[in-house]
């Protein structure tokens, strides 16, 4: 409901046909805004993954040498990778609300 609300919808979302041209253009510019912030945050995210892995590869191949630099970076992106997927989750439900409006 609170998402709703965000949006501007109504808390019994009302049928496509029942909205005016207006409003139906509108609500499919959200939409497609918010499938492209969560196709944005996908990339980021996997960007993200990659350099995890590296770094993870790093510490395998090297497992006697102790950085400080490598692991202050990987608690770095680990940080950025949940801040990002809680956004996507939230943005993922906006998308979700949007599409049965």
């Amino acid at each position: 409901k609170d998402i709703e609300q965000d949006l501007g919808l109504s808390e019994k979302p009302q049928a496509q046909s029942n909205l005016s041209k207006e409003e139906r253009k509108e609500l499919k510019l959200k939409l497609r805004e918010g499938q492209r912030q969560l196709q944005s945050l996908e990339r980021s995210i996997a960007k993200l993954n990659d350099e995890r892995k590296e770094l993870m590869e790093w510490f395998e191949q090297n497992f006697q040498e102790f950085s400080e630099e490598k692991n202050k970076r990987l608690a770095e992106i680990e940080k950025k990778i949940k801040a990002k997927e809680s956004e996507w989750m939230e943005l993922e439900m906006e998308v979700e609300v949007l599409k049965g409006s």
